[in-house]
């Protein structure tokens, strides 16, 4: 890897987080529909993984009738999710070994993510890593989800690395596909709680499978 800047997703990619997907969707259909143990559609769930919180918030509200407004039902949603990522987040295997060797490296990182600024520095001070990075940088500060390459195009500017040498980390097809057709090197992760690897793989310059960890691109 041609590498001077990194680009890091959070949720599924340096943080095994998706599975929260599951509490929230438990905790909310059993407020609001009255139903143990709901879980959404697969597919809604995919469409908000790469959307913001004031998004996911809008969606659910109007999908599944969550909260009094979709503005109420925001800070629940993230509320529920600071108390997840306070209690529960831990890193993906390898994820800091290979952050250390990256700093070493002297390669300008970043993090990029779709979830609120509030919830990612819960996240990355519970697993220790803010240390790593020049700057973090949500969907909501660029006022787009990651079906648009703004927040990318952000990360790279300030990270002031050329674009072909600045590699984007994901476990979000789309997101993999936004960044790869935006013109950078991209790395999808698996995660199992993303069904389409077929898609991540296809749209990854490198690729983490199943079994493997991130020490496989050292």
């Amino acid at each position: 890897m041609q590498i001077k800047g990194a680009i890091f997703d959070l949720d599924g990619t340096l943080v095994d987080s998706l599975g929260f997907w599951k509490d929230i969707w438990a905790h909310f259909g059993k407020k609001y529909l009255g139903r143990e143990h709901y879980e959404g559609e697969p597919e809604l769930t995919r469409r908000l993984r790469t959307t913001t919180v004031s998004q996911c918030a809008a969606i659910l509200h109007e999908a599944c009738g969550f909260g009094e407004s979709a503005e109420a039902f925001e800070r629940e949603l993230t509320d529920c999710f600071a108390e997840l990522y306070r209690t529960k987040a831990k890193l993906k295997p390898g994820a800091r070994e290979f952050l250390e060797t990256l700093a070493k490296r002297s390669v300008k990182m970043c993090v990029a993510s779709a979830s609120n600024r509030t919830l990612v520095d819960i996240s990355i001070e519970r697993c220790g890593i803010r240390n790593y990075f020049k700057e973090i940088i949500s969907c909501d500060a660029v006022g787009k989800g990651k079906d648009h390459p703004d927040v990318f195009f952000a990360a790279r500017e300030c990270l002031g690395t050329p674009l072909e040498e600045t590699w984007v980390f994901e476990d979000s097809a789309l997101a993999l596909e936004t960044a790869q057709k935006a013109g950078f090197p991209t790395v999808g992760i698996f995660d199992a709680n993303t069904p389409d690897q077929k898609r991540v793989a296809d749209a990854s310059t490198e690729y983490i499978a199943e079994g493997e960890t991130f020490l496989s691109l050292l």
